[in-house]
Order: structure tokens, then C-alpha cells, then sequence
């Protein structure tokens, strides 16, 4: 019995690290590694896949990794070597969002944004329009006046649950921005949760049968 015991309590405990196991994408740093345009920009970790894309009004854009620290914005123009032209059109501006969508369950546990290329570097009193799976919310930029070494110099601008297969974007509403960084937090798997308990009783039934034989 103790050793069914022990094996719940580390099962419980597995369940609560995996819970609680947290990413960031820091896209200032991956910018800085290699600048560059994607039609689909995808990340892939323990949590799932991630694809990301970018609109511009109602036209297709690309999601750009800007150096400089700037981070993810949105470029409608790639060159030959998939720079943006012009290469100041890199950030997240008027009409244009990025589309974040995940293959599992996630939680987004923090969500930094930076103004690092405008002239006053701020997003104090400004606003970044969120949609959730066709829920738009209007949330409050962040300051981010120092120059923005990593995600850990930005202010995160909140806490999202994120279903598989829905859309998360982030658009302009009245002042450029770039994303900074996005902390996932997966969300265990129900099934594969249950199937691992059933096990643990299979295993209980049996040494109560092998002790009162």
C-alpha cells in the first residue's frame, strides 16, 4: 500500500510540474540572432506548435523579427534577402495585427510589448487592441521608456487563456508597438491525465488481489 501511495504522490506531483512549467519566447533576442520576415512564423515546445502571421488591413503581411531590440511587428514588403522595404515599416502600426494561434490548450502567462523605435519609447496611457477568440478588448500599454535590453526590462500587459485552434491577435489602436516576449504555460491534457490514474488503480487492484491471495 505505501508503494501505491508513493506513486500517487508522485504522480501528483508530475502533474503540478507540468502545470506549472512555463516558456518565454523572448522574439527581441531571436531578432537580434537573425532579423528577418515570415509569412508563417511558427515556435514549437513542450506545450505544442505555434504559427503566427500578420495582416495588413485586409491583405496578408508578414510577421518581422526586428533587431535593435525591437521584437515582433509587422512588415508589408520583403526584399529578396526577406528584409522589410522600407525598413522602417517593421513595427506593428496603423490597420496591421499579428494572429497568434496555438495547437493546444495554453495559458499566456505574460505579454510584453515595447515602443523601443518611436521617439518618446513609451506606451504610457496608450492602447493595444486584444482579441481572444472573437472577444476584443482594448488593453493598456505599459511604460517602456528604458531602452529594452530583454523581455525582463518590459512591463507584461496581462494574463490570457488561450484555446487550441483559436486566434489570439494583437492590433494597432492608436499607437505602434512591437511584442517583446509571450510566457507560455501549458495546460495538462485531460485524457492523458485519466488514462495515467486508471493505471494507478489497475496497479492498486492488483497488489490488494496478490496480498489477499
Amino acid at each position: 500500500m505505501k508503494t501505491i501511495k508513493s506513486l500517487i504522490i508522485a504522480a501528483a506531483l508530475a502533474i503540478t510540474a507540468s502545470a506549472t512549467q512555463a516558456t518565454v519566447l523572448d522574439f527581441a533576442a531571436d531578432a537580434n540572432a537573425n532579423e528577418k520576415g515570415y509569412s508563417v512564423l511558427t515556435y514549437s515546445g513542450w506545450w505544442g506548435d505555434l504559427d503566427i502571421t500578420a495582416n495588413s488591413g485586409e491583405n496578408p503581411a508578414n510577421a518581422y523579427m526586428d533587431s535593435g531590440y525591437g521584437g515582433l511587428g509587422v512588415c508589408k514588403v520583403l526584399d529578396i534577402f526577406d528584409q522589410c522595404s522600407p525598413a522602417s515599416d517593421d513595427n506593428v502600426t496603423t490597420g496591421e495585427k499579428l494572429s497568434f494561434v496555438f495547437d493546444a490548450d495554453v495559458w499566456i502567462k505574460n505579454l510584453w510589448v515595447n515602443n523601443y523605435h518611436d521617439d518618446d519609447k513609451s506606451l504610457v496611457g496608450d492602447w493595444i487592441n486584444i482579441t481572444n477568440d472573437g472577444v476584443s478588448t482594448l488593453t493598456a500599454g505599459k511604460d517602456s521608456e528604458k531602452p529594452i535590453g530583454s523581455y525582463t526590462s518590459a512591463t507584461s500587459i496581462g494574463t490570457f487563456f488561450v484555446k487550441a485552434g483559436t486566434v489570439f491577435s494583437m492590433a494597432y489602436a492608436g499607437e505602434e508597438f512591437y511584442v517583446t516576449a509571450m510566457e507560455i504555460v501549458g495546460v495538462p491534457e485531460v485524457g492523458s491525465l485519466a488514462l495515467f490514474m486508471l493505471g494507478l488503480m489497475g496497479l492498486a487492484a492488483a497488489r490488494r488481489r496478490s496480498l489477499q491471495s
